[in-house]
């Protein structure tokens, strides 16, 4: 179980300009690179400007022909070109693919609108039945007679007009009705103003109309299919534009080069190429110059110091089984590089201390299943269950199952009748994890070079608390506290140069210290407190239960108080652990100077290569 955090490296890539986005994909891709923001060059190697301007171009197609673009996006192939002249050449692209797009849907509305003009007219040659062949004369009006027909709303029309110098005909048709007027060309106001009035439009006879209405049925027949097989054509061919690989490639670049946008990438200072500037998890240069000549890409990449103004990031335990409890370690920072990685510890040390509050088998195994489904909403609360899990756990040693007494044998006893052992034990328990972060500590002062001064400071404290602690039970121990005493005070004696006032203020350290140790230290008691507050409220339930005459009632004051058990001790015990792991043990050893090291993302569209156990 690794306890030390995992520092990045610093790395410097040198490639060359029309390679930079395929290998910022690359690295992207192998989940243990973090770019630094502040780059070590002034001269940017990507013309902003430019590429902004060409952007701004990209959205405004998007906005603009949205319903009209495909919606799945194409995998950008490998970048080999300067990302400006791609950018360039890719809304190009698309203004040509919507010019073309905007002429085939003209041409698509074109025949749309013809062949409603059509199925109009045959609606109305068969309306007409036989009589149709008036309809070639229509189009023949006289200065001295004014001649239409309208279609109009089914059932809307009926005798519009009554003038002996007007001749109206209605015909019905399936979907329209279909009026003819014949009158006098000084009555062409009124009766236009008479149809509109009803909803009434022009019809459109087509000029090469026959006289004969079999002839009429058969020639508008023909037209209409020719005009649906035209029109099939062309919306396939309006399809097959919208989804054109192409447009769909410039689509997927103009997002990559979004992504590349938001990147620090400068000149080197030969102003001959790019340079890529960050930290890597990769155990050295090599790893990420195979990667790089993989995907064909001349890169060189080494690893060097950085600026000191630049703090190095650290990687924090990334097993699974772990990695949902560095929620606990990231409430008050990030441990340095210095610092121990409590992560993997937290991932046993929690769910034991919320089984031990929460024993009980059915109510574990309810919290259980409520974080797995949670999790997939809320990733946090997948602690749930490895949390519920425990409770369960020690529900099987204490016999409790929805505190309904005798389910099951209780293995170490039921809490209620072993008070003091229980609280003894939970004491125990302090004692070792406060000795535990305090070992922490002095592992983190050897791995700062400061090894002898905590020995001569730091290991007597433990000794002195741990005696201390065992005299409690065994008044021997107290020989050892005497021994931690001269301990502590030579090594004062050997630390303090500045004279009275230095050795004054390390006895009050310790004085501090030990006030300290033992108020944590009974803080732990909670934890029994708890444990004998979850039998009895169980019990209490159970006696509420049975109150009610009905079974029905009884039944549901068990489950209403089995829910409350459940969600309202779950959360407080829940707090209660935290406070414990947050403020008492973690103030022993944590000081929280690091920096969390956070992979670079991976452009839109492609695989991540980040393992799947990465933070």
């Amino acid at each position: 179980m690794p306890l030390h955090p995992r520092q990045a490296r610093w790395f410097e890539v040198r490639v060359p300009r029309d390679q930079t986005v395929h290998a910022l994909e690359v690295l992207a891709g192998t989940g243990s690179v973090q770019l630094e923001e502040k780059g070590y060059q002034t001269a940017p190697c990507v013309d902003a400007d430019r590429l902004q301007r060409q952007l701004s171009r990209f959205d405004e197609l998007l906005r603009r022909y949205e319903e009209d673009l495909p919606s799945d996006e194409a995998r950008p192939t490998p970048v080999l070109e300067e990302p400006e002249r791609l950018a360039t050449d890719s809304v190009q692209r698309l203004q040509v693919w919507s010019s073309e797009l905007l002429e085939l849907k003209r041409r698509v509305r074109t025949l749309e609108k013809r062949r409603e003009e059509l199925t109009l007219v045959a609606e109305c040659v068969s309306a007409m039945k036989g009589a149709s062949g008036e309809l070639v004369s229509m189009e023949h009006a006289t200065r001295l007679l004014y001649k239409n027909i309208f279609f109009c709303p089914k059932g809307q029309i009926a005798r519009p007009v009554t003038d002996d110098r007007i001749l109206t005909e209605i015909y019905a048709g399936e979907a329209h009705d279909f009026w003819l007027v014949v009158g006098e060309p000084e009555r062409h106001g009124v009766l236009d103003g008479t149809a509109t009035l009803f909803g009434c439009s022009p019809l459109r006879l087509p000029d090469w109309l026959p006289p004969a209405p079999e002839a009429q049925e058969r020639e508008l027949a023909t037209r209409l299919n020719e005009l649906n097989t035209a029109l099939k054509d062309r919306r396939r061919e309006l399809e097959k534009h919208r989804t054109d690989a192409g447009i769909r490639k410039a689509i997927a670049d103009m997002r990559l080069l979004r992504w590349y946008r938001d990147i620090t990438i400068t000149q080197t200072p030969d102003h001959t190429a790019c340079q890529v500037t960050g930290w890597t998890t990769a155990p050295d240069p090599d790893t990420l110059q195979q990667d790089l000549a993989g995907a064909g890409i001349t890169a060189t990449v080494i690893f060097a110091e950085p600026r000191g103004d630049l703090r190095p990031p650290v990687q924090l335990s990334t097993a699974r089984w772990s990695r949902p409890f560095q929620l606990f370690v990231r409430l008050l920072g990030t441990p340095g590089r210095t610092e121990v990685d409590p992560t993997p510890l937290l991932a046993v040390l929690i769910p034991l201390l919320f089984g031990f509050m929460f024993p009980d088998v059915g109510h574990g195994l309810v919290l259980a299943a409520a974080g797995a489904i949670m999790a997939r909403r809320v990733p946090a609360a997948v602690i749930l269950v490895p949390c519920g899990l425990a409770a369960a756990g020690f529900g099987v040693l204490f016999g409790e199952v929805f505190g309904i007494p005798g389910l099951l044998p209780a293995l170490c006893g039921c809490p209620l009748e072993h008070p003091v052992e229980t609280l003894v034990i939970t004491l125990i328990a302090g004692v070792a994890l406060m000795s535990l972060g305090m070992v922490f500590a002095g592992i983190e002062a050897w791995w700062r070079g400061e090894g002898s001064t905590w020995l001569l400071e730091g290991a007597p404290v433990i000794v002195l608390y741990l005696s201390a602690a065992l005299a409690l039970v065994w008044r021997p121990a107290l020989a050892g506290s005497a021994i931690a005493i001269i301990w502590y005070l030579a090594g004062v004696g050997v630390l303090c140069k500045t004279g009275a006032g230095c050795m004054l203020g390390r006895l009050g350290h310790l004085f501090e210290s030990a006030l300290q140790l033992a108020i944590n230290t009974l803080s732990f008691l909670r934890v029994g407190a708890f444990a004998l507050a979850h039998a009895a409220f169980s019990v209490v339930v159970l006696e509420l239960a049975q109150a009610p005459d009905q079974p029905a009632l009884q039944a549901l004051v068990f489950v209403t108080g089995q829910a409350v058990v459940v969600v309202l001790e779950g959360l407080v015990v829940m707090v209660q652990t935290t406070r414990l792991v947050v403020f008492e043990f973690f103030i022993r050893f944590l000081r929280f100077d690091g920096r969390i090291y956070r992979p670079m993302s991976t452009p839109p569209g492609a695989r991540s290569g980040q393992p799947e156990d990465s933070p």
